[in-house]
């Protein structure tokens, strides 16, 4: 039998922010593990939130290998790596001071706007263990903010937004995005009423990109179930259009370095 522990532990602190004003803080420190048993070509799985005995826990692990759950699968074994890609960032106090000046300048430089929603700090650790040689970590911090805009005089429930995510806090980076935002917004520009019109998606908006993802699957291109089957061979993306899918530690935060079997993919 082979014994696994799967740990994930987030820590938070998000600061509430209503009509450009801190309304308030909140902190969380949340741990979830899940035991799983390997024997005989099954699986068996239970899990805990918070502390646990962890004599019940593997006892409850064992107990489902009765449901006979088929993992006809060899268990990631000797492997030891651990990053931590986390920098020096605000401590809590620090990091509200840091927000409220934010704020400060916002309601100076935008007094016909109102900022709502979260900004804050996150921890991520993963951990990945068993008693075969398998012992991985990842470690990883990030900031962000995701503002949702509305301006006073609107109707609308709110009529722009701002997010930005980042393993350092950058005020510049985030006014300035903020400003090209609100510049664009009051540049009222009339719609043609017909023809086709190019749509705008946001750099960070999975919905466009999923789909891409997913109609560009090898297995369903191969099989004649994507969108683009009847296209293969041909041009039908701009030169300036580049998809690709990647885990460079330089372009995503909180995503491991391995997935949740153990799976580290060279380089």
């Amino acid at each position: 039998m082979i014994k696994e522990k799967y740990i994930k532990n987030i820590k938070e602190v998000c600061i509430n922010v209503v009509q450009t004003e801190i309304q308030s803080i909140r902190k969380k420190d949340i741990t979830k593990t899940g035991l799983r048993v390997y024997d005989n070509g099954f699986i068996g799985i239970a899990g805990a939130v918070g502390k646990y005995d962890e004599q019940d826990l593997e006892k409850r692990a064992i107990e489902n290998l009765k449901l006979e759950i088929p993992y006809p699968y060899e268990p990631s074994t000797d492997l030891t790596k651990k990053l931590d890609l986390r920098e020096e960032i605000f401590s809590n106090e620090e990091f509200v001071e840091e927000v409220d000046s934010l704020l400060k300048i916002l309601r100076e430089e935008f007094p016909d706007f109102s900022f709502s929603n979260n900004i804050l700090i996150q921890e991520f650790e993963t951990k990945l263990i068993n008693d075969r040689g398998l012992d991985l970590t990842h470690t990883d911090r990030a900031t962000g903010a995701g503002l949702v805009i509305k301006e006073k005089e609107s109707v609308n429930v709110f009529d722009a937004m701002y997010s930005y995510i980042d393993r350092q806090w950058n005020r510049d980076m985030i006014l300035k995005g903020i400003r090209e935002t609100l510049t664009a917004y009051r540049n009222k520009v009339e719609l043609p009423r017909k023809g086709k019109m190019p749509v705008i998606f946001l750099e960070d908006d999975v919905l466009p990109l999923m789909k891409l993802i997913q109609e560009l699957n090898g297995l369903k291109v191969g099989t004649g179930a994507s969108l683009f089957k009847d296209f293969i061979g041909e041009k039908k993306f701009n030169d300036n259009f580049t998809l690709y899918q990647s885990s460079e530690i330089d372009e995503v935060t909180g995503i491991e370095f391995f997935d949740a079997e153990g799976v580290v993919n060279p380089d």
